[in-house]
Protein backbone atom coordinates (compact mmCIF):
# COMPACT_ATOMS: atom_id res chain seq x y z
CA UNK A 1 0.00 0.00 0.00
CA UNK A 2 1.18 3.17 -0.93
CA UNK A 3 2.07 6.15 2.11
CA UNK A 4 -0.28 8.44 0.57
CA UNK A 5 -3.45 5.60 0.81
CA UNK A 6 -2.44 4.81 4.04
CA UNK A 7 -1.96 8.41 4.96
CA UNK A 8 -5.67 9.05 3.89
CA UNK A 9 -7.22 5.35 4.58
CA UNK A 10 -8.85 6.72 8.11
CA UNK A 11 -8.64 10.53 7.55
CA UNK A 12 -11.81 12.92 6.65
CA UNK A 13 -14.21 10.36 8.08
CA UNK A 14 -17.81 11.96 8.65
CA UNK A 15 -19.24 9.17 9.42
CA UNK A 16 -21.95 9.80 12.69
CA UNK A 17 -24.80 7.82 11.97
CA UNK A 18 -23.71 4.29 13.09
CA UNK A 19 -27.08 4.02 14.89
CA UNK A 20 -29.08 4.96 12.39
CA UNK A 21 -27.20 2.04 9.91
CA UNK A 22 -27.45 -0.35 13.12
CA UNK A 23 -31.18 0.47 13.17
CA UNK A 24 -31.18 -0.02 8.82
CA UNK A 25 -29.58 -3.44 8.88
CA UNK A 26 -32.12 -4.72 11.09
CA UNK A 27 -34.80 -4.17 9.04
CA UNK A 28 -35.47 -7.19 6.72
CA UNK A 29 -34.46 -5.02 3.38
CA UNK A 30 -32.98 -6.62 0.29
CA UNK A 31 -31.73 -3.77 -2.00
CA UNK A 32 -29.72 -1.07 -0.61
CA UNK A 33 -28.08 1.84 -2.43
CA UNK A 34 -25.55 4.37 -0.67
CA UNK A 35 -24.99 7.33 -2.74
CA UNK A 36 -22.15 9.59 -2.18
CA UNK A 37 -19.69 6.34 -0.72
CA UNK A 38 -16.33 8.95 0.23
CA UNK A 39 -13.81 6.32 1.66
CA UNK A 40 -16.41 3.20 2.27
CA UNK A 41 -16.28 3.96 5.80
CA UNK A 42 -20.21 4.24 6.40
CA UNK A 43 -21.12 1.43 3.41
CA UNK A 44 -18.91 -1.36 4.91
CA UNK A 45 -20.42 -1.03 8.40
CA UNK A 46 -23.55 -1.09 6.73
CA UNK A 47 -22.44 -4.34 5.20
CA UNK A 48 -21.32 -5.73 8.74
CA UNK A 49 -23.95 -4.69 10.60
CA UNK A 50 -26.29 -6.70 7.35
CA UNK A 51 -23.72 -9.90 7.75
CA UNK A 52 -24.79 -10.03 11.33
CA UNK A 53 -28.39 -10.92 10.31
CA UNK A 54 -27.08 -13.71 8.21
CA UNK A 55 -29.68 -12.77 5.90
CA UNK A 56 -29.36 -14.15 2.09
CA UNK A 57 -30.21 -12.56 -1.10
CA UNK A 58 -29.01 -8.97 -0.03
CA UNK A 59 -27.91 -6.77 -2.09
CA UNK A 60 -25.78 -3.20 -1.28
CA UNK A 61 -25.10 -0.92 -4.17
CA UNK A 62 -22.29 1.81 -3.61
CA UNK A 63 -23.18 4.77 -6.13
CA UNK A 64 -20.29 7.30 -6.36
CA UNK A 65 -18.09 9.33 -9.09
CA UNK A 66 -15.09 7.65 -6.96
CA UNK A 67 -11.45 8.97 -8.32
CA UNK A 68 -13.27 11.68 -10.92
CA UNK A 69 -15.51 13.70 -7.86
CA UNK A 70 -15.59 17.46 -8.66
CA UNK A 71 -17.15 17.98 -5.05
CA UNK A 72 -13.02 19.02 -3.64
CA UNK A 73 -12.19 21.50 -6.78
CA UNK A 74 -12.15 24.33 -3.85
CA UNK A 75 -10.58 22.59 -0.88
CA UNK A 76 -7.12 21.74 -1.35
CA UNK A 77 -6.18 19.65 1.26
CA UNK A 78 -9.22 17.03 -0.04
CA UNK A 79 -8.76 17.65 -3.22
CA UNK A 80 -5.05 15.47 -3.11
CA UNK A 81 -7.33 12.48 -1.80
CA UNK A 82 -9.31 12.29 -4.98
CA UNK A 83 -7.60 10.11 -7.25
CA UNK A 84 -6.60 8.17 -4.53
CA UNK A 85 -10.10 7.73 -3.50
CA UNK A 86 -11.41 4.40 -5.27
CA UNK A 87 -8.14 2.71 -3.98
CA UNK A 88 -8.56 4.08 -0.70
CA UNK A 89 -12.31 2.52 -0.65
CA UNK A 90 -11.38 -0.31 -1.62
CA UNK A 91 -8.71 -1.04 0.97
CA UNK A 92 -11.55 -0.17 3.60
CA UNK A 93 -13.97 -2.61 1.64
CA UNK A 94 -10.89 -5.34 1.52
CA UNK A 95 -10.08 -4.68 5.14
CA UNK A 96 -13.91 -4.41 6.69
CA UNK A 97 -13.97 -7.68 4.16
CA UNK A 98 -17.23 -6.78 2.81
CA UNK A 99 -15.27 -6.02 -0.67
CA UNK A 100 -17.74 -8.94 -1.89
CA UNK A 101 -20.78 -7.74 -0.59
CA UNK A 102 -20.91 -4.54 -2.71
CA UNK A 103 -21.75 -3.71 -6.00
CA UNK A 104 -19.76 -0.08 -7.61
CA UNK A 105 -22.11 1.85 -9.63
CA UNK A 106 -19.83 4.49 -11.13
CA UNK A 107 -21.27 7.43 -12.33
CA UNK A 108 -23.34 10.54 -11.87
CA UNK A 109 -25.67 9.83 -8.69
CA UNK A 110 -29.05 10.13 -10.65
CA UNK A 111 -28.03 8.91 -13.59
CA UNK A 112 -27.12 5.51 -11.83
CA UNK A 113 -30.76 5.62 -10.24
CA UNK A 114 -31.62 4.16 -14.08
CA UNK A 115 -30.05 0.80 -13.31
CA UNK A 116 -32.93 0.13 -11.24
CA UNK A 117 -36.28 -0.86 -12.12
CA UNK A 118 -39.42 1.70 -10.03
CA UNK A 119 -40.31 0.29 -6.85
CA UNK A 120 -36.91 -2.29 -6.66
CA UNK A 121 -35.63 -0.95 -4.08
CA UNK A 122 -36.04 -1.21 0.13
CA UNK A 123 -33.27 1.84 0.97
CA UNK A 124 -31.42 4.51 -0.47
CA UNK A 125 -28.99 6.49 1.39
CA UNK A 126 -28.08 10.03 -0.67
CA UNK A 127 -24.63 11.87 0.97
CA UNK A 128 -23.46 13.05 -2.61
CA UNK A 129 -22.92 16.49 -3.66
CA UNK A 130 -24.99 18.67 -1.23
CA UNK A 131 -25.85 21.62 -3.30
CA UNK A 132 -29.89 22.34 -3.72
CA UNK A 133 -30.25 21.49 -7.24
CA UNK A 134 -27.83 18.10 -7.18
CA UNK A 135 -29.93 16.88 -4.00
CA UNK A 136 -33.21 17.85 -6.07
CA UNK A 137 -31.73 15.31 -8.77
CA UNK A 138 -31.19 12.53 -6.60
CA UNK A 139 -34.18 12.34 -4.60
CA UNK A 140 -36.44 12.85 -8.26
CA UNK A 141 -34.43 10.01 -9.15
CA UNK A 142 -34.11 7.85 -6.57
CA UNK A 143 -37.79 8.28 -5.40
CA UNK A 144 -39.32 6.42 -7.63
CA UNK A 145 -36.96 3.44 -6.82
CA UNK A 146 -38.03 2.73 -3.33
CA UNK A 147 -40.50 0.19 -2.69
CA UNK A 148 -43.56 0.51 -0.49
CA UNK A 149 -42.11 0.05 3.22
CA UNK A 150 -38.88 1.21 2.10
CA UNK A 151 -36.81 3.87 3.33
CA UNK A 152 -35.33 7.19 1.27
CA UNK A 153 -33.02 9.08 3.80
CA UNK A 154 -29.94 11.03 3.71
CA UNK A 155 -27.35 12.84 5.59
CA UNK A 156 -25.69 16.64 6.51
CA UNK A 157 -30.09 17.35 6.91
CA UNK A 158 -28.67 20.14 9.62
CA UNK A 159 -25.59 21.46 7.72
CA UNK A 160 -26.02 24.91 6.05
CA UNK A 161 -25.87 23.52 2.58
CA UNK A 162 -29.02 22.73 -0.12
CA UNK A 163 -30.11 18.97 1.27
CA UNK A 164 -32.43 20.47 4.21
CA UNK A 165 -34.40 22.70 1.35
CA UNK A 166 -34.63 20.10 -1.02
CA UNK A 167 -35.92 17.16 1.34
CA UNK A 168 -38.85 19.63 2.91
CA UNK A 169 -39.74 20.40 -0.85
CA UNK A 170 -39.48 16.92 -2.37
CA UNK A 171 -40.22 14.59 0.67
CA UNK A 172 -41.87 17.33 3.21
CA UNK A 173 -42.14 15.94 6.81
CA UNK A 174 -38.92 13.44 8.05
CA UNK A 175 -37.63 12.01 10.96
CA UNK A 176 -34.26 13.85 11.70
CA UNK A 177 -31.41 11.53 13.89
CA UNK A 178 -29.35 14.15 16.30
CA UNK A 179 -26.64 13.16 13.42
CA UNK A 180 -28.04 15.31 11.27
CA UNK A 181 -29.76 12.11 9.16
CA UNK A 182 -33.10 12.39 7.34
CA UNK A 183 -35.27 9.85 6.29
CA UNK A 184 -38.74 8.72 5.53
CA UNK A 185 -40.59 5.60 5.27
CA UNK A 186 -42.23 5.41 1.73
Amino acid sequence: MSKKIEKYLNSDIWFNYQDFYKMVANNDYTTYVEIGVWKGHSISFLANEIKKQKRDGVKIYAVDLFEETYKWKDNNALLEQVPLVYDIYNKNLDDSKTRDMITDLKGMSWDMADHFEDGSVDFVFIDADHTYESVVKDINAWLPKVKKGGMISGHDYLNPCGVKQAVDELIGKVTITKGGVWYKKV
